[in-house]
Order: C-alpha cells, then sequence, then structure tokens
C-alpha cells in the first residue's frame, strides 16, 4: 500500500440526504493505492436546508467518505467523525466482494490518542499514525488489515499507555456486493435535534414534528392501516417497520405476528401499501395452478424470512446475485370477508419455502398483502378475513399499542 504517490484525483460527488446543503464542498483529503487499486477518502461538511426537518435527518457537520477505484468506481461509504463519549476512536469497516483481499477502515481518534495500532494474533504489528483534516475535523486515521487477520486494533497514547481496543473483524461477501459496518458507532438521544442543528423550543402536539411517528404513523399515513387484532393471535403483535419515499411520504406500514421472541416456530405480517407503490394484480385464471419459476424477493418477504430462516440458510438466500424465492404458484382467488366488505385475494404458495404463503388484498386505497409462516391454509384465510382497520382514537389502535409495548418489552428482556 502507498499513500499519495500519484497525481491526486478530483473528488467525486456523492449526493447529500434531501432537504441537506453542503456547507463546505468535497475535497479529496487522502489517497493512495491498495493492491494496486487507487482508494481516495473525501471530507465535507452539511448543514441544514432552508426547509429542513431535523427528525427526518441524523447529525450534520463533518463527514469523511472512503472511496476504492478510480472516481469511486467499486464502492465505499461514508465514516463518521463523532467519537461515542467513553470511547477512543470510532471507524467504519469496508469489505469489496470484488476484491475479497481488501478490507478498509477509515475513521477519527480521540485528542487522548496519540497513534493506533494494528496487533496481529500472529505477533506482528503496525504503527499508524493520526493525519490532521480539514479546519473543523478530528484526526483521521486508516488502515487496511490483512484480510482474515485475528488480533485488534488499539488506540495507545503519548505515553504508550493502551487507552481500548477493538478486534479486527470479517465477514463473507458475495462477489458481486459491498458490506460495510461500524465500530463505536455514534448514537444521541431521540426527541431532540440531533448535534449540528439549531435548538428547537416548539411543543409539538401528538403526531406533529418529530413525533409524526406516534400511533403507528397514522397521523401521516395517507391510506388505510389494517392489523389482525391482538386477540385474533396467540403470541406477540408488533410494528415491523415501514416504507418511504425520501423520508417524507409513508408509503408502507407493517405489523409483524411471532409465536415465541426470540425463535419463532409460526408466524404471519400483515402490510398496508399505498396504491401509486405496488404491481396490478399478478394472479390470472388461466394460471391457476402453474408454478412460476425465480420469484424475485421484496425486501418485506426477506425481513419476514428472516425471522424463521437458520442463519446459514438465510444468509445464502441473500447473497444470491439476484434473491429469489425459488418457484411459486398461484392457487387461484379467495373469499375474504373482512370490514363489511367482500373481497378476494390472490392466493400463492412457495416451492422452495413450503411453511410459506401468501395472500394479496386489494381494497379501496389500499394494497394489503399478508405473510404466513408455518400455519395452514385455512389459518391464513381466517387471519385475513379477521383485519381491521386501524384508525386514531379506536379500540382496536389502544389494543394494538398495547400488544406492540409488550412485544418491545419481550425483546428488551431477550437482549439482556
Amino acid at each position: 500500500m502507498t499513500d499519495a504517490d500519484s497525481e491526486r484525483p478530483r473528488a467525486v460527488d456523492q449526493g447529500t440526504d434531501e432537504d441537506l446543503v453542503l456547507a463546505r464542498p468535497r475535497e479529496v483529503i487522502a489517497y493512495g493505492t491498495v493492491n494496486t487499486i487507487p482508494w481516495t477518502i473525501q471530507g465535507y461538511v452539511t448543514a441544514p436546508g432552508p426547509d429542513a426537518k431535523w427528525w427526518l435527518h441524523g447529525p450534520v457537520g463533518p463527514e469523511l467518505e472512503f472511496l476504492l477505484g478510480k472516481d469511486g468506481w467499486f464502492g465505499g461509504g461514508g465514516a463518521g467523525t463523532r467519537i461515542p463519549e467513553g470511547t477512543e476512536f470510532t471507524a467504519s469497516v469496508h469489505f469489496f466482494g470484488a476484491f475479497p483481499e481488501i478490507v478498509a477502515w477509515v475513521g477519527v481518534a480521540s485528542q487522548r490518542t496519540d497513534h493506533l495500532e494494528v496487533r496481529l494474533d500472529d505477533g506482528a504489528s503496525h504503527r499508524v499514525e493520526l493525519k490532521a483534516g480539514p479546519e473543523g475535523f478530528p484526526r483521521f486515521f486508516w488502515l487496511f488489515p490483512p484480510r482474515g487477520a485475528t488480533g485488534a486494533i488499539v488506540a495507545v497514547d503519548a505515553d504508550g499507555s493502551e487507552l481500548q481496543r477493538e478486534p479486527l473483524l470479517d465477514t463473507q461477501v458475495p462477489a458481486d456486493a459491498n458490506v460495510g459496518t461500524t465500530v463505536n458507532a455514534f448514537g444521541y438521544p431521540g426527541g431532540s435535534p440531533p448535534p449540528g442543528w439549531p435548538e428547537d423550543a416548539t411543543e409539538y402536539a401528538r403526531g406533529e414534528g418529530p413525533k409524526w411517528e406516534e400511533a403507528f404513523y397514522l397521523h401521516v399515513a395517507e391510506f388505510p392501516i389494517y392489523v389482525l387484532p391482538p386477540e385474533r393471535w396467540e403470541g406477540y403483535s408488533m410494528l415491523s417497520g415501514k416504507g418511504s419515499t425520501g423520508g417524507r411520504a409513508i408509503t408502507q406500514i407493517r405489523f409483524v405476528y411471532l409465536d415465541a421472541i426470540p425463535s419463532p416456530r409460526i408466524g404471519l405480517a400483515v402490510q398496508s401499501r399505498h396504491l401509486d407503490t405496488v404491481r396490478d394484480p399478478e394472479g390470472r385464471d388461466e394460471d391457476v395452478g402453474i408454478w412460476f419459476a425465480g420469484s424475485s424477493i421484496d425486501a418485506d418477504e426477506m425481513n419476514f424470512l428472516s425471522r424463521f430462516l437458520p442463519r446459514d440458510e438465510f444468509a445464502s438466500l441473500i447473497h444470491r446475485r439476484s434473491p429469489t424465492v425459488g418457484p411459486r404458484r398461484y392457487l387461484g382467488r379467495v373469499d375474504i370477508h373482512a370490514l363489511h366488505l367482500n373481497a378476494s385475494a390472490e392466493h400463492w404458495e412457495y416451492k422452495e419455502y413450503s411453511k410459506l404463503r401468501l395472500l394479496r388484498i386489494r381494497l379501496p386505497d389500499v394494497d394489503v398483502t399478508v405473510l404466513g409462516w408455518g400455519i395452514t391454509e385455512e389459518q391464513i384465510i381466517d387471519r385475513a378475513s379477521n383485519l381491521e382497520r386501524l384508525e386514531l382514537g379506536s379500540d382496536t389502535l389502544q389494543r394494538m399499542s398495547e400488544a406492540h409495548a409488550a412485544s418491545t418489552t419481550a425483546y428488551l428482556t431477550d437482549q439482556d
């Protein structure tokens, strides 16, 4: 590896979060080669834009980016410049599937830290000096430890005393993907502006401003949200996540139902999606009984499957070049008598994952998908027939809120 031994590369515009602006444009602050591949570290400063809302963003201020290849051709990612209290350094770690021999650490260190050392378990050691960043930046560093090596990154003070150590990391990366993680990630309390934002003394009402996520996003969702009432499920009921565009418009709301925490054997997911974000119905009468090969998997199915599949099997699934759930078969339409509506649902089953079933229901102003794992055809149809619309001030909202709180407590207890 060499540092700054060639012509200085140009900065590459990687864009910024919506509503943020650049208070200082990107500039190349370090560059070199690793295994003959050029790399670049860029520094820049973000600030809130004129109409930016702090509750939709994280901290603003100095930022770092690591890029591999000319103009970042092989990818890379950001690196934080804020060090969590009680730690001496933070780093982003980047793995590149196309170059499995390369792993890059990029980060910043505390004022107490004089330098870092890479100490390998085989006895080898390498000193890493801290570099002065642009004005307003903490001192930063980069290093490329041997891929697969075991050992630690150690922060050392001016007297040679060890301040902190973190183990070297490794992971399996498919050839067509990159993976990144953070060591000593920076966190901040919610409910108030993140670091770098101006103070905000506004008293927000329920559902306004930073409270927009309350009540399962009912204050902001522009489509009906459906749930299975918790008393219709023997187990845990909880919000699973949301989809949005640009951190603003909510496009989908997901709930999940599990029989046990942390290791469920059966489960259900109910997903309400804005009609503008979904495909037209796929099932046709003439296709009943036909297996369709290579059904692509979307993020919601992926999230649902991750709760049930063994870790190795799930990793194999997501590391495929084009993740699919294998062949699926259209079983026709089934009647759903829910919410005083006579609706019908597309019914699908999966050959490779025989425990997975899917019902897709088109209701006025919303598309509802019900995923089931380890439950029968009769059971998933029965659950879908008991869906209720979630509305502000309703008894259903109160019961779901209580069930969600109980499920969250169960997860936190399991982590302890």
